[in-house]
Parts: C-alpha cells; sequence; structure tokens
C-alpha cells in the first residue's frame, strides 16, 4: 500500500498539467458522416444542400450543392469563439464540378466575436477536390461562425467535405 502523501504528490502533478491544456470545441459533423447536417444550419437560398455520397473527399457523404444561380448554404456556429492564437488548423475540401469563369464559385465567410466578416472565393473551375486554408484569410480575431455556398455563376454541382478546426 502507498502512502497517501505519495498518492497525494503524484495527483497534484497531474493536476498542475490540466491548467495548460487548451480547449478546443471543434465543429460538430465535420465530414457530414451521420449523413445529415446534424450541427449545421441549412440556408435554402434558391436551393438546399444535401448530404449524399455522390462525390465524398474521403469517408461516405459530403455536402452536396446543386443549382444555378445559388444553391443554398450551411453554417455552423463555434461556441464559444476561439481565437485565431489557438487555432493549429482550420481548413476544408471543396470540389466544383462546372463553372463558367468569373462566376463565384465557392464562397465562405467568416463570422469574428466582433460581428466582423472576412468573405472569400474561390472562382476558378477546378473540377476537382482542392483544399482551403482559413488561417490564410482568417483575421487575428476570435472566430464564432462559419458559412458556405456556392453561387451566382453556372455551377451545375459543388461539395464541401472534411471541414477540420484544430486547436494547439
Amino acid at each position: 500500500m502507498l502512502p497517501l502523501n505519495l498518492s497525494h504528490r503524484i495527483g497534484l502533478r497531474h493536476m498542475s498539467r490540466i491548467g495548460k491544456v487548451k480547449i478546443c470545441r471543434p465543429l460538430t459533423n465535420e465530414g457530414f458522416e451521420m449523413a445529415d447536417f446534424t450541427g449545421w444550419t441549412v440556408e435554402n437560398i434558391g436551393g438546399e444542400p444535401v448530404v449524399d455520397n455522390t462525390n465524398p473527399h474521403s469517408g461516405t457523404y459530403s455536402a452536396h450543392f446543386e443549382g444555378y444561380p445559388t444553391c443554398g448554404a450551411i453554417s455552423q456556429t463555434i461556441s464559444p469563439a476561439i481565437p485565431k492564437s489557438d487555432i493549429a488548423s482550420f481548413i476544408c475540401w471543396s470540389y466544383s464540378e462546372y463553372s463558367f469563369p468569373f462566376s463565384s464559385g465557392f464562397i465562405g465567410t467568416l463570422t469574428y466575436d466582433d460581428d466582423t466578416t472576412t468573405e472569400f472565393n474561390i472562382p476558378e473551375f477546378y473540377d476537382q477536390w482542392c483544399q482551403f486554408d482559413f488561417l490564410s484569410v482568417m483575421e487575428d480575431k476570435s472566430i464564432k461562425r462559419i458559412r458556405f455556398y456556392f453561387g451566382s455563376g453556372t455551377m451545375l454541382n459543388g461539395w464541401v467535405d472534411d471541414v477540420n478546426l484544430r486547436c494547439e
């Protein structure tokens, strides 16, 4: 049997590590593998996105956007908001099947805790899975919401998958 003070010291040593861990609340259903939009808010703006298995980047499912001129949007609130300084990586994968030049293609919006936003788009016709790094466009603020849509062009199909937010 260990002396009480030895087990007490072991407990204190582990307790001291707990205060140094940053807690990150990752997004829910990042790869849409629940086969639905659990954790996401769906907006019907000219069309409604669906979760299906027609073209996943990985796994079985992805968010599928179809239509013209817009094809819906999805968003997710991050609560509590996470400071950029705590984020190690923040990426997603996107695929646009068909789009003419000068269309908006894949559009994303980051909303910060002060309600300002950063919007980005990738207007190229790329017909393959492309990775997008949100840290490259994110301001030095805390993020509280992310939103995606495809629109303002002649895109026939678009997909989003593997939205990944990880803290340091």
